[in-house]
C-alpha cells in the first residue's frame, strides 16, 4: 500500500507510516475500507478524538487550540506539522476512504472543534 502524506505537492513528510490493519475506530462511520487503515495507531486516535479531521479532499485540518498549544516534539512534528497536509490515497479505489463518510467525520470533526 502507497498512502502517504505529502506537502501539498509530492514531497513525502514520514511522519505517518501506513499500516495495514483492522479497522478499530468506535464510530460507525467510519471512511476506512475493509482491512486497510491509513493512519498510525497514534494519528488514528487523534482522529477519532476530532483532534484533527481530515476533509473530503483529504487534507488535514488540525484544531485551532491544538495549533496555538506549546509542548513537546511529538505535539509539533506529530500533529502541528501536519495541518494542511493532503493524504495520498492508494491507487486502486477499493482501498480509499469513502468520500460520503469522509464528509461525515469532517463534519464530526467541525461540530467538536
Amino acid at each position: 500500500m502507497t498512502t502517504a502524506w505529502t506537502k501539498r505537492a509530492s514531497s513525502t513528510t514520514g511522519i505517518v507510516a501506513p499500516t495495514r490493519a483492522t479497522a478499530t475506530t468506535s464510530d460507525s462511520a467510519s471512511p476506512w475500507s475493509g482491512e486497510f487503515r491509513y493512519l498510525c495507531a497514534f494519528h488514528h486516535t487523534a482522529f477519532d478524538r476530532h483532534i484533527f479531521g481530515i476533509r473530503p479532499d483529504l487534507v488535514v485540518e488540525v484544531r485551532k487550540d491544538i495549533l496555538a498549544e506549546t509542548d513537546g516534539p511529538m505535539l509539533r512534528h506529530g500533529l502541528q506539522e501536519i495541518a494542511g497536509l493532503r493524504i495520498v490515497p492508494p491507487r486502486a479505489s477499493a482501498h480509499r476512504p469513502r468520500q460520503d463518510l469522509l464528509e461525515i467525520r469532517y463534519a464530526a470533526f467541525r461540530k467538536a472543534s
